[in-house]
């Protein structure tokens, strides 16, 4: 069955793709050839899953695992970079880089 909860993807396009975002019961598996996304979009919900759900995210951390050891650094690293223009857009909720960043793990 469908739940009403849905994590937004932060892409209206993409969202409305989904109906309406990820659904926020159960596992999404994201695959596709190297170089088309797959780790910028997770990296995004990331993000939007510590928002609100008001506002499209599910008021909560993220879990970010990671089966190719050696790449793993880059991936923290983009978030990290990510985290701050997040925080400046979503800066009236009390979002910061530090305050996101503490809630992945």
């Amino acid at each position: 069955p469908r739940h009403a909860r849905r994590l937004s993807t932060g892409c209206a396009r993409i969202d409305a793709c989904l109906g309406g975002g990820f659904d926020a019961h159960g596992l999404t598996e994201i695959a596709g050839a190297a170089g088309t996304g797959k780790t910028q979009l997770v990296l995004q919900c990331m993000l939007q899953a510590q928002l609100p759900p008001a506002v499209g995210g599910l008021g909560g951390g993220a879990v970010f695992l990671h089966a190719d050891t050696p790449s793993y650094l880059a991936p923290m690293k983009r978030l990290e970079e990510l985290s701050h223009s997040f925080a400046a857009k979503h800066a009236a909720l009390g979002a910061t880089s530090g305050l996101l960043m503490s809630f992945v793990h």
